[in-house]
């Protein structure tokens, strides 16, 4: 048939000799016998082909169908059957029809010729009418009997789009129906190659070859064609053509029947060969992710995501009732500067101010455990007989900072202690801070041997002394050095153990200094702020005049410290920035919880543990490879990195532990693009 209008031509008739060539030894030896539908019916109509097919059922039915004609690929007016190349024309534009709307997806056709020429020159019979023809006329035959192959010499008839269905094309639509093999053609063809393929398949198919290599044997027919060799695609139904294998009987000239292959070792020998590229790939993907781990290339990214699983801890117990906070604010500083107390003294927070909150404090009613001072006291301090008036309470400790030589803006600066005459040594801590690469607090540093060179001698930190000399007083007896350290260096107090980082690589730290004793600081998870640790924020003016509630204050530990925006005593931390009078109060506060065991210590895994954590994700992606859906693969890994997520969180927040979740993530998803590459490639391979 032919179709001027959409640029289909007449056909010479080439094909047809060549497919008789190609089985003119067969039909000489009586093993096949050939039909030219247009030598009985004098036009190849759908209408003959049917008439055909209904008269011939049972032994008489063909097995193969060859349809050497055009092929036409978009849609079809049901009404007057006009086509239409165009996918997105909606309604016909045929003037004499009712314009009915157009099939939405477009569809495979074969053109056969027309019964009426006067109504259309060509008739497009779609794959799905075609599919319903040859699946009717095999409905009550037995499987010996009916179509076993169709092959559509035709261009575009395995042309096929995913939209609503994927068996939209002609080919497709055959294995839909339960036609056990078509061959089809993917593209435009040529004539010549055309003619070609179909001598030299009919040809070995004649001469009892699978059919299998019969296609690939007109596929080599036709390589001096350029890009025409992998235009015909055999469609197979693999229940009903096992290794190519179509009809119950074999028409091989062997005496010996042919040898079928082993299914149960191919399986087997396929699964290996899967296993173990599913192995290979898990173990490269996870290595690249392990070296680039210990190289310190993720500790960036791993630090960041610490920090938002800390902020997604819920806040159960932002206040600690043990603590107080009197800041010095920047409204406090402004009322002394303009009141009768003002002094030139070179202290933080004016010396008069201060002589009058400590003279408050030591009053009975207000009196707490113990009063820290998070100023700098290192000159000689005016205020000296009033620190011993404060420490000649019994009931009533103070305690004060020093600080290790540190920098500021490239500035070296060191602390010295106050005079050991109005608070004795045993009662200064050192305020150094161990921050991260990213400037951001994290680390809580509890002791650090001094250097004999500096001027702040203290092996402890504030927090450490404070919250030793609270515990003291809560049960009741003297902790002394020897009862709070184990073999290792860990911290033990209560019975409780403060495990320490005492390692490089430490959760997702790499390269860490691990000096001195530290562990992860534990910050009570704010409701706002990191200063919500207290009731109520307390102003230094309010504390001195005593119009505090005294119960604020009584038995409690009383942190006095500047948070007004003007100075540098502010910190990085995950929830933001603090001042360190405020963090001082969390290390405390932590502290003291974990060796009362109202709260755990944030743990991380052993890096032995943390590298198998990878491994296990970056192989078990490997095994991605038994998925040959793309789409399914695509589901699974957004499931991996969804459980990986899920697991790093509900650790987190449920048992306080750090466990990997980026490398993991990063290994798992390496090995799915690795499983993605190898189909790729094997299918480029398989199409060269």
């Amino acid at each position: 048939a032919h179709d001027n209008s959409q640029g289909l031509e007449e056909l010479n008739g080439e094909e047809r000799t060549a497919v008789l060539a190609g089985l003119n030894q067969a039909q000489k030896k009586s093993r096949v016998q050939v039909t030219d539908l247009r030598e009985r019916k004098g036009k190849v109509t759908f209408k003959a082909l049917s008439d055909y097919l209904y008269d011939h059922l049972g032994a008489e039915a063909p097995h193969v169908i060859h349809f050497d004609g055009h092929g036409f690929f978009g849609k079809r007016c049901d009404e007057c059957r006009r086509p239409y190349r165009e996918m997105s024309t909606t309604f016909c534009r045929n003037p004499d029809c009712n314009r009915p709307r157009l099939p939405e997806n477009p569809q495979g056709y074969l053109v056969f010729e027309s019964d009426n020429t006067e109504l259309y020159s060509a008739d497009y019979v779609s794959s799905d009418e075609i599919s319903r023809l040859l699946k009717d006329v095999s409905r009550d035959q037995e499987s010996k009997y009916g179509v076993r192959l169709v092959v559509a010499s035709a261009c575009k008839t395995g042309m096929s789009l995913g939209s609503n269905s994927v068996f939209n094309g002609v080919a497709q639509g055959l294995i839909k129906q339960g036609i056990p093999a078509a061959i089809a053609m993917q593209y435009n063809v040529t004539i010549e190659a055309a003619k070609d393929f179909s001598e030299r398949f009919y040809r070995a198919i004649g001469g009892g070859r699978p059919l299998a290599s019969a296609v690939k044997s007109g596929q080599e027919a036709i390589r001096k064609y350029p890009k025409q060799w992998y235009r015909p695609i055999l469609y197979l139904r693999w229940r009903d053509n096992d290794f190519g294998q179509l009809f119950k009987g074999s028409i091989t000239t062997s005496k010996n029947p042919p040898i079928q292959p082993n299914t149960r070792n191919r399986w087997i020998k396929l699964l290996r060969l899967r296993f173990v590229m599913a192995v290979a790939i898990g173990v490269s993907s996870t290595s690249l992710i392990v070296i680039l781990r210990l190289l310190g290339l993720m500790q960036s990214l791993e630090l960041s995501i610490y920090d938002y699983l800390l902020r997604l801890r819920p806040p159960t117990k932002p206040v600690d009732e043990r603590l107080v906070v009197i800041e010095a604010t920047h409204k406090d500083l402004e009322l002394q500067r303009e009141s009768e107390i003002w002094s030139n003294s070179p202290s933080s927070i004016l010396d008069q101010g201060l002589k009058e909150l400590l003279k408050t404090l030591s009053r009975e009613e207000f009196r707490p455990s113990i009063i820290v001072l998070d100023l700098y006291r290192d000159f000689d301090d005016p205020l000296a007989d009033t620190f011993r008036e404060v420490n000649a309470h019994s009931d009533l400790d103070l305690y004060a900072v020093c600080a290790f030589p540190y920098l500021v803006d490239g500035e070296k600066i060191e602390v010295k202690p106050p005079d050991g005459e109005t608070i004795p040594s045993t009662h200064v801590g050192f305020s150094n801070f161990e921050f991260d690469h990213d400037d951001v607090l994290r680390r809580h540093l509890i002791a650090m041997p001094p250097s004999p060179s500096q001027e702040c001698q203290s092996q402890y930190s504030l927090g450490f002394i404070v919250a030793r000399r609270y515990l003291e007083k809560e049960i009741g007896q003297k902790i002394t050095d020897d009862d709070i350290w184990t073999s290792n260096k860990d911290l033990i107090i209560n019975g409780n153990l403060f495990k320490r980082i005492d390692t490089f690589a430490f959760g997702g730290y790499q390269f860490l200094d691990a000096n001195g004793v530290q562990f992860l600081l534990n910050y009570r998870t704010p409701l706002k702020k990191l200063s919500d640790i207290t009731e109520e924020g307390i102003s230094f003016e309010a504390a001195r005049k005593g119009i505090i509630d005294p119960i604020y204050f009584k038995d409690k530990i009383v942190l006095i410290g500047r948070t007004d925006p003007t100075t540098i005593d502010k910190f990085e931390t995950p929830y933001g920035e603090a001042s360190g009078v405020t963090i001082h109060a969390h290390m405390i506060s932590q502290l003291i919880g974990t060796a009362l065991g109202e709260e755990s210590m944030l743990w991380v895994w052993p890096q032995l543990g943390e590298v198998s954590w990878i491994f296990i994700w970056g192989v078990a992606g490997g095994f991605l490879i038994y998925f040959r859906s793309g789409w399914l693969k695509v589901f699974f890994v957004v499931f991996g990195i969804s459980t990986l997520y899920a697991t790093a969180v509900a650790t987190m927040l449920l048992a306080g532990g750090w466990i990997p979740m980026l490398p993991p993530m990063l290994a798992w998803i390496l090995a799915g693009l690795g499983v993605g590459f190898i189909y790729a490639k094997l299918n480029l391979t398989n199409k060269h």
